[in-house]
């Protein structure tokens, strides 16, 4: 059924806040789309660009599926919610999980590509991958919804409470991040009583960034077990905001590389974070990381 004017104050309310996503995801785009254009576009592609490309863009592809069931829709069948809400839970973990990986090389930057911290990293981002995307699905199978009194959208009436392991994994990752990126660059900065604009660019995202996504995942949690269409009023917001934090990492650092800073830490973070070479550019760069060392004792 094709939604009329005819609405509840409260079915208004939750339609106007679910606006709130596309809006701060298009707003951002146009405050980005020049920067965007100088440190991705321009370049010889590789797999951070990749990354950058997936997790900024597939939210202008699962956000629309929400704008059609809650705004064009006011009793949509039992089939078509089954469809269109787990199809767009799912594109959300797919989604947050790409951007997550953003956030981890940018971790192991940090840590100059160290081995042990690069397979610690990546073992658990493997692990909050499978457990994210296996906690989403049985979350989207156990949704059941309410039908009548053209309520508007998918009025979920019960659901999996699994779904809070991908939320508390999140926030324990992005944790780990940001203990990691500090206990590598505060150390540094303190003995030399002084921080490299990448460090200082580096912290400043790490800390603004957590605080913001912990703010948005605990205030999800508690709206995804209300009953009604309230259950997902936030969902979108927090599924968009992750991928603007990861996607600002990426064009933060590289406006970095503009000074042409020249420091060794700069210098090996930023060859992490370029990957000119999709394939070979990992393994060429871990082969000449003695050469580089010694190139930047000699400079100092």
């Amino acid at each position: 059924m094709i939604a009329d004017s005819s609405h509840s104050p409260f079915t208004n309310i939750d339609r106007h806040v679910k606006v709130i996503g596309p809006t701060i995801l298009a707003y951002d785009w146009l405050l980005t789309i020049d920067s965007e254009v100088t440190h991705v576009w321009s370049r010889s592609w590789g797999i951070v660009d990749i990354l950058y490309f997936i997790s900024r863009y597939t939210p202008f592809v699962d956000t629309p599926i929400m704008l059609i069931y809650h705004f064009y829709l006011v009793d949509p069948s039992n089939e078509a919610c089954h469809i269109a809400l787990p199809a767009q839970v799912m594109l959300y973990a797919i989604g947050d999980t790409i951007s997550g990986q953003i956030f981890m090389i940018r971790t192991w930057a940090v840590w100059e590509r160290s081995k042990v911290v690069g397979l610690v990293l990546f073992t658990e981002a493997v692990i909050s991958a499978v457990v994210e995307l296996y906690t989403n699905a049985a979350y989207a199978n156990s949704l059941t919804f309410f039908q009548g009194y053209n309520l508007g959208g998918c009025f979920v009436l019960t659901s999996n409470p699994i779904v809070l392991v991908a939320c508390y994994l999140l926030l324990a990752n992005q944790f780990t991040y940001l203990v990691l990126v500090v206990l590598k660059t505060y150390p540094t900065a303190r003995s030399e009583r002084t921080i490299s604009r990448l460090s200082n660019v580096i912290l400043q995202d790490g800390v603004l960034f957590y605080i913001m996504l912990f703010a948005l995942v605990v205030v999800n949690m508690v709206f995804l077990f209300q009953p009604g269409i309230t259950s997902t009023v936030l969902t979108v917001p927090s599924r968009v905001c992750q991928s603007i934090f990861a996607t600002r990492i990426i064009l933060h650092i590289r406006d970095v590389d503009k000074s042409k800073t020249i420091d060794a830490f700069t210098s090996t973070a930023m060859r992490s974070l370029m990957f000119n070479d999709v394939l070979g550019q990992i393994e060429v760069e871990m082969e000449d990381q003695p050469v580089r060392m010694a190139s930047a004792q000699n400079q100092a």
